[in-house]
């Protein structure tokens, strides 16, 4: 009995348990050293522009991002130098929140924000961190790069239309190029954008042809929130410098957290920035992150999803770049990132009917390739699509790679203003539905086995080679015992007319162990006396 495995396939970039989903829980990955150069125990590398600390903006942003327990705990220890013991901490929080007390201690440790000492007995603010903390909340800078290089008055400043339409059309010409659409008037990525998509899974060059085609990992990003987009294209650019750049990271890192407390609408200094940043800003505004008037500007302006890159996503509902000035936005669904006023070209809005009918009102072509990707598309009119949810189209959607919770929040994601006053937003039958239709492809588990046949073995020698396969962990099926011996207890009748394994099964004995104990085995029917051939 042979068969193939069949491993559903791995997330984008990186597998499902490797890659972050926010800024936050990468840094929870990051070695020691890593965290304390970005709490300000050493300033990045400079060349020569000098600037401010970068250390309060981290700390400002990771004190935004804590759960409100943690944030209480941080507070009380701000200004407290020397460490404090674990029953005073516990003393803080009544018995009935003692755990989250310890989720929360947990979650500071893993940050180094916390420092145990005494086996675990005393604990005291991380020092950079605690200095860069104090002086972030205490200084009067509202947001990064402040007169650290002086600007001109800008002569013809952009306006923050204008800055969210140049974002919107560069993220769609990347988004277009992805899933191959050919639609008049966009623009090839560039080619560093181009290469970054091919090296990290999401398109694949065609056999015997030069065209990159998407892949199963391209289909998964399609579908994700626009904030998820982001941030995994920029945390694959920040590991790609770190393989060619050692060392780079803190420096990368720290310019995110800057751009937090950033204002869309507002010119920076690209002279603040190192030579690494600059770097990484010039990827920023390739993809439509970051603006630039003219390719020599020597400034430049965020974006809203630049500005909320940070906490676009993070789990923290009170978290938010507006602290410092900022621009906070809701996240946005994928597909665009929601800039600009262009709604006849650029928005969609879907109704999900009970009878498995879907309309989409939308121009767009970006948005005719999304759904082709689940639905099967019916009508095809001016100003809207129509389709359906079928099994045959979700098997075809699941091949790829997509989930079916994938699609019922893009689904949601995309709905219809009148349909967002309802709940649910998707009809419990539809979402029901296309769950079972997922879990259909995982009713059987395929494993390689090999079929041993002993049916002129003794009931006892039988019983003895299926106890020795299950104890070496490879007994996959074995027939039931009894058949023609007709000795108590056994599985199936004199008749032989067969018992659950089958008519067959009933009469002989049968076992399906792995292919890997096959020779462990044969040694020990040999050892044993049990006499058998397969």
């Amino acid at each position: 009995m042979e068969s193939s495995s069949n491993p559903g396939p791995p997330g984008l970039l990186a597998s499902a348990t490797t890659m972050s989903l926010n800024v936050f829980d990468y840094l929870e990955r990051l070695p020691p050293d890593a965290l304390d150069k970005l709490y300000g125990a050493a300033p990045p590398a400079a060349d020569g522009q000098g600037g401010r600390s970068h250390g309060q903006w981290t700390c400002r942003a990771l004190l935004q991002s804590l759960p409100q327990l943690a944030k209480q705990h941080v507070m009380r220890l701000l200004f407290v130098e020397g460490p404090v013991g674990k029953g005073m901490l516990k003393s803080w929080v009544k018995k009935e929140y003692q755990r989250v007390h310890a989720a929360s201690v947990r979650k500071l440790v893993s940050l180094r924000v916390l420092l145990p000492s005494a086996g675990g007995q005393e604990y005291q603010l991380n020092p950079p961190f605690r200095e860069n903390l104090q002086r972030a909340l205490c200084a009067s800078d509202k947001t990064p790069w402040q007169g650290d290089v002086p600007l001109s008055a800008d002569r013809s400043p952009p306006t923050v239309a204008k800055i969210e339409r140049q974002m919107h059309s560069q993220w769609q010409d990347v988004l277009y190029f992805l899933v191959g659409s050919d639609e008049e008037g966009r623009s090839t990525p560039p080619a560093r954008v181009v290469k970054f998509m091919e090296e990290s899974g999401l398109m694949r060059p065609v056999r015997g042809r030069g065209a990159l085609r998407i892949t199963d990992k391209g289909y998964e990003f399609m579908l994700k929130e626009a904030h998820v987009q982001a941030w995994m294209v920029v945390h694959a650019l920040i590991n790609g410098y770190g393989r060619t750049q050692p060392g780079c990271r803190d420096e990368l890192l720290a310019f995110l957290f800057q751009l937090s407390y950033c204002k869309v609408g507002d010119a920076y200094p690209l002279g603040a920035l190192t030579q690494t940043q600059r770097d990484l800003a010039q990827d920023f505004v390739e993809l439509g992150l970051l603006f630039k008037r003219k390719a020599k500007s020597t400034r430049f302006y965020p974006t809203s999803i630049a500005v909320n890159l940070i906490f676009g996503s993070s789990p923290s509902g009170d978290a938010g770049g507006a602290g410092g000035g900022g621009t906070q936005r809701k996240p946005q669904p994928a597909g665009g990132l929601g800039g600009g006023k262009r709604e006849d070209d650029t928005s969609i809005h879907i109704i999900v009917e009970t009878n498995f009918q879907v309309i989409a009102y939308t121009r767009s072509k970006l948005h005719f390739a999304m759904l082709s990707l689940f639905l099967e598309l019916r009508a095809l009119l001016p100003n809207a699509i129509v389709g359906a949810i079928t099994r045959e189209s979700m098997r075809k959607a699941l091949s790829t790679g997509i989930k079916g919770r994938q699609v019922l929040d893009f689904l949601k994601w995309h709905a219809h203003p009148v349909v967002r006053r309802r709940t649910p937003v998707v009809p419990e039958n539809i979402a029901d539905q296309v769950l079972l239709w997922e879990r259909e492809r995982d009713r059987m588990e395929h494993r390689d086995g090999v079929l041993v046949d002993v049916s002129y073995a003794s009931r006892d020698a039988f019983r003895g080679m299926t106890e020795f396969a299950n104890a070496k962990q490879g007994l996959l099926w074995s027939s039931p015992l009894g058949g023609e011996d007709e000795e108590g207890g056994g599985g199936g009748g004199g008749s032989g007319s067969g018992s659950s394994g089958g008519g067959l099964a009933g009469r002989k004995k049968l076992m399906v162990v792995s292919p890997g104990i096959v020779e462990s085995l044969n040694a020990a029917i040999v050892e044993n006396g049990w006499t058998s051939s397969f």
